[in-house]
């Protein structure tokens, strides 16, 4: 898609019509899975994040999560995680995590780092408080 990848290279480069590119994608999510590739949303996400528009990047995952197929939740539950710490909303953290390794107990070999490496920054979340 046109639109996803022109709203990738003006984010990345800060030129001044990112945040419109971004908002225009952001609209186009919300047709869900069927219009929209999982993938965009990721990359959507990532735009956001960059930018320092850290709630807009966890508003982006939170909602792939419902709008996209559950193939994909660990990685969205991942990102989510992820993003929730960096905003220092612990508990949603802790949450999405646990979540996530519940998924990912006994992950194949090639997936056990990312696993662990979600692990240990929930123990630390836990630790924290």
């Amino acid at each position: 898609m046109v639109l996803v990848t022109e709203m990738i290279i003006a984010s990345r480069t800060r030129r001044p019509d990112g945040a419109r590119l971004r908002a225009r994608v952001d609209s186009m999510s919300l047709d869900g899975c069927c219009e929209f590739p999982e993938t965009h949303s990721f990359l959507l996400a990532r735009a956001y994040e960059e930018n320092g528009e850290l709630a807009a990047a966890l508003k982006t995952i939170r909602r792939g999560l419902w709008l996209n197929p559950t193939r994909e939740t660990s990685a969205w539950l991942r990102q989510e995680g992820r993003l929730a710490a960096i905003e220092g909303d612990r508990g949603e953290a802790i949450r999405a995590y646990e979540h996530y390794l519940a998924l990912r107990s006994n992950p194949e070999p090639a997936l056990r780092p990312q696993r662990d490496t979600v692990r240990a920054e929930l123990d630390r979340l836990k630790r924290s408080h």
